[in-house]
């Protein structure tokens, strides 16, 4: 089954977030039990979620301040802090809401009326925006000895694992993997992939979603400058190159490929 995004105003506008500014891989929490801290956010809030009625796009200074961060707390402590998930400030990037957003109820819908009597499954998350430019990286969240860990090193011989949250300290919440696995049968073998192509560098990756954050809380987005803005946005997660499209198709189909091996293999439960 292939999904498309489900989150139409961001496809409107070609922004990663939804209506409510809730980046939807950072929303599947378990609300009931309080929302995830980001110790470091406050901190760096002013850098990435700038005030004023006029925005520099060509200012750099604010990397400056925002590495130097980076080397005070640490490279983990910092991309927890920068890209890990924040719960507090509704207007700032990676916000992960306080409820679960209609995306994700939507997404959860769907899982539970097309899984039922099923056995197994592999869900391919796609994104850009992570990794060298036209290059696949492929995580998963999966624990040591579990099931559907040892499927994805079989599979997926590069894939990168990191711990589920709750059994560690992880460095992204409300992540969709997770957020999969809750949402169905314990007897479902799950095995949630995330599947990265590389664009730009991370700092331009970065700047993008700044830029475009600052439009839509301080600016016009039906604005000629709204249109730059999301120009730049769209070149950050695109890459408007035969070369670097033909490395996405490749790659691309053949994880696809590779899933659809795992599963013809049947694992037993």
């Amino acid at each position: 089954m292939l999904i498309h995004a489900v989150n139409p105003y961001g496809m409107a506008w070609s922004r990663r977030v939804d209506q409510d500014n809730i980046d939807v891989n950072r929303n599947f929490v378990d609300f009931a039990e309080g929302r995830p801290a980001n110790e470091h956010y406050a901190a760096i809030d002013h850098l990435l979620n700038p005030d004023g009625d006029v925005l520099d796009l060509d200012d750099r200074s604010w990397l400056d301040e925002l590495w130097a961060f980076a080397a005070e707390v640490g490279p983990g402590e910092a991309f927890r802090a920068i890209t890990g998930g924040q719960y507090d400030v509704p207007h700032g990037v990676q916000y992960g809401g306080q409820v679960p957003a209609w995306s994700r109820r939507t997404l959860e819908d769907i899982w539970r009326r097309h899984l039922d009597g099923a056995r197994a499954m592999f869900n391919l998350d796609l994104h850009t925006g992570v990794g060298p430019c036209g290059g696949l990286t492929i995580f998963q969240t999966a624990d040591v000895g579990d099931p559907s860990a040892e499927i994805a090193a079989r599979w997926f011989p590069t894939v990168l694992r990191f711990d589920r949250p709750g059994t560690s300290d992880p460095l992204q919440a409300g992540v969709l993997g997770p957020g999969l696995e809750a949402a169905v049968s314990d007897d479902l073998l799950c095995v949630p992939i995330v599947v990265e192509f590389g664009t730009l560098p991370d700092d331009a990756v970065l700047a993008a979603m700044r830029a475009d954050n600052w439009l839509h809380v301080h600016g016009d987005p039906r604005s000629a400058e709204g249109e730059r803005i999301r120009a730049r946005t769209r070149a950050a997660f695109f890459v408007d190159d035969d070369g670097w499209r033909t490395s996405v198709a490749d790659q691309g189909l053949r994880t696809v490929e590779a899933a659809l091996d795992a599963a013809a293999e049947r694992p037993a439960v």
